[in-house]
């Protein structure tokens, strides 16, 4: 499984920063979008290593420099790695909302990927019901 993510997370990452510069989704020069490729790049690499931290650091510096809805896949995947499991929710839920007509299919599989990860995030999220009164065994 661990494997599978990972080669998931290469093709994607591999694909976004070219369909990027095809179809920019910012004002970024073309410096900037290699640096976001960069970055991305980077965060995976250390990604794989195990170091989430530091790779979810290079996928928000990426995405600061050119959105991808494939960086913020990278970094609910990082965030939930490191069992911030709300704030992985909440970057799978954007990634999920995108619209992306004509957006390329690195895109489109990212979105794709983020709906189906979100829905088995959710189930691993703790709840905790609070009831009003006393407990039936306190009084």
């Amino acid at each position: 499984m661990r494997a599978a993510l990972a080669a998931t997370l290469a093709v994607l990452m591999c694909a976004a920063p070219r369909a990027a510069s095809a179809q920019p989704t910012s004002d970024a020069s073309p410096e900037e979008r290699q640096a976001a490729r960069a970055l991305a790049d980077k965060g995976l690499e250390l990604y794989e290593a195990g170091r989430w931290a530091e790779a979810l650091d290079r996928f928000q510096r990426a995405e600061t420099v050119l959105h991808a809805p494939t960086h913020l896949l990278s970094m609910a995947r990082a965030e939930a790695r490191l069992g911030r499991l709300l704030a992985a929710r909440k970057l799978y839920q954007r990634a999920a909302a995108e619209k992306l007509p004509g957006a390329p299919k690195a895109f489109l599989q990212a979105r794709g990927e983020a709906e189906a990860e979100l829905s088995l995030l959710v189930k691993d999220i703790p709840r905790c019901a609070w009831r009003r009164g006393t407990p039936a065994g306190a009084r």
